[in-house]
């Protein structure tokens, strides 16, 4: 008997205790998951559409299109489909799981972006409570953008990037081999690749600066051949040394997009939308981005994201990935209060077990809040009204009634009109502006906001059916004009057809 209960007391013991969670864990992981649910409550991007149609042409055909199939007038014309292995991710994801699964994997990039630049202001000594101010910062800068696009992969490769690069200034031995490898990847989901060659530049001229400046001992060696490989990975895509040509499209005088396109303008700061990046900017114009290390990485990236961002408000994801590094390096050096504690304080007795859950409320209070609204994008299909209406209705009566018209469209409804109706009919424009270029995104807007010769633009593509918003200029006009006819109005569009006597034969 001795024995056995020797034996049974050398067994171990099953525990059922939670392990410690930290307040300041805590505080993490709520901000996370407030960002999460918001982004389950964002609208459906306009340019989700043709993404969603151009991954099911490449699965189905076995091809990238090398010209365009999917409009009225650019038809044949050559098209860099940059974002190839984006779109055919958002097809796979949306043909087996639905939209709900494609807002996960785009949230779930998103937070990771995020994730690495809070690592990183941990890493680099930055106290735990300013790093969390700083991470919410950046999540409010950012929220906005969150929608299932392909830019978000930008964000997440910008912040491995500066990951990587901060670490190395830091640490000559931290590896930079994995980079090149990371830009074969990033020059197929998309063009946002050049931001990489962005940061390598800005962070070679940095280390030469150093070097000229202060005589710091720097190897550029190793630094010029990773940036070399790194450019010559961005050619290892379909469309090979195309692609280092066509990011500066968008830096011609003119160009179209950046005259159309809100989110290629400049930031509006009457927005509240905006606000968080005015907070961000002020905040780095009061704590200054030069600090003690005289870093002049820091300092040209704080620079150039921030005259980018105010040119285009589009690049304000990036700023804020930027700017929690840079601000939260500078108060490191400046202030004590902002650095890491010489300890981590151990968890109070009885507080992890309530932490854990606070965590627990919160993940149900915002299940419910998020399943109970009706923004809340968790179905197979993603939402068709809310914060973007499309044109359902109206689509479905072209589709039944004038299938074969030649079309003239609503830019932000492109997308979901070629996805809907393609190959039937083909649309005048979409989203996709750098492929139809300067001159028919110009004859687009001629017509949408009534400009001289808006009616020679029609006549020139044989228009015979106009689907545009019921409130628009164009709406207004037509039908005064005598050779057009209102068909069908729907919740948000109005179709119209020209008259049978004002057809081209």
């Amino acid at each position: 008997m001795l024995r056995l209960a020797l034996r049974r007391a050398s067994l171990p013991t099953l525990s059922l205790s939670l392990p410690a969670f930290h307040v300041r864990t805590l505080g993490a992981v709520i901000i996370y998951l407030l960002l999460a649910a918001f982004s389950f409550l964002q609208f459906t991007d306009p340019d989700f559409w043709w993404h969603l149609r151009t991954g099911q042409l490449i699965v189905e055909t076995g091809s990238i299109p090398k010209t365009d199939p999917f409009s009225l007038t650019a038809a044949g014309s050559g098209w860099i489909a940059h974002e190839w292995l984006s779109d055919v991710l958002i097809y796979g994801m949306e043909s087996t799981v639905g939209y709900w699964g494609n807002v996960i994997l785009f949230t779930g990039v998103a937070l990771a972006a995020l994730f690495l630049m809070h690592r990183l202001l941990l890493r680099i000594g930055v106290g735990p409570r300013l790093a969390l101010g700083l991470l919410v910062l950046g999540g409010l800068m950012s929220l906005p953008y969150w929608t299932v696009r392909p830019q978000a992969f930008s964000w997440l490769f910008t912040a491995v990037f500066l990951y990587t690069l901060w670490l190395r200034r830091l640490d000559a031995k931290s590896p930079l081999w994995h980079l090149p490898l990371l830009m074969v990847l990033w020059a197929n989901l998309h063009a946002g690749y050049v931001i990489g060659l962005l940061l390598l530049g800005l962070w070679l001229l940095a280390l030469f600066g150093e070097r000229l400046l202060w005589g710091r001992d720097q190897d550029l060696r190793v630094p010029l051949l990773v940036s070399l490989a790194c450019l010559a990975a961005t050619a290892v895509n379909p469309n090979g040394l195309a692609l280092l040509a066509y990011p500066l499209t968008y830096l011609a005088p003119g160009n179209a997009s950046q005259k159309l396109i809100s989110e290629w303008q400049s930031p509006d700061f009457h927005s509240p939308l905006h606000w968080p990046l005015a907070a961000g900017i002020i905040a780095l114009a009061l704590v200054g981005i030069r600090g003690q290390g005289r870093n002049l990485f820091g300092l040209a990236l704080a620079v150039v994201f921030t005259l980018m961002t105010l040119l285009s408000a589009r690049h304000q994801p990036l700023l804020a990935l930027v700017l929690m590094v840079v601000l939260g390096d500078v108060l490191r050096e400046q202030w004590r209060w902002a650095r890491t504690g010489d300890s981590a304080s151990p968890v109070p007795r009885g507080s992890s077990a309530l932490n854990w859950s606070i965590l627990a409320v919160a993940v149900v209070a915002l299940a419910l809040a998020v399943g109970r609204s009706p923004y809340a994008q968790l179905g197979r299909s993603p939402l068709t009204s809310g914060g973007f209406d499309y044109p359902v209705a109206g689509a479905d009566f072209i589709r039944s009634s004038y299938p074969d018209a030649r079309m003239f469209n609503a830019y932000g409804w492109g997308g979901y009109l070629l996805n809907k109706l393609y190959p039937l009919q083909r649309v005048f424009i979409d989203g996709r502006a750098d492929m139809y270029g300067d001159e028919r995104v110009e004859e687009y807007a001629r017509v949408a906001r009534l400009r001289p010769g808006w009616r020679d633009v029609l006549t020139r593509y044989d228009i015979e059916l106009v689907l545009v918003e019921k409130d628009s200029p164009l709406a207004a006009v037509l039908p005064e004009t005598g050779d057009w006819r209102l068909v069908f109005s729907g919740p948000a569009e109005a179709v119209f057809v020209l008259e049978p006597a004002q057809r081209p034969e």
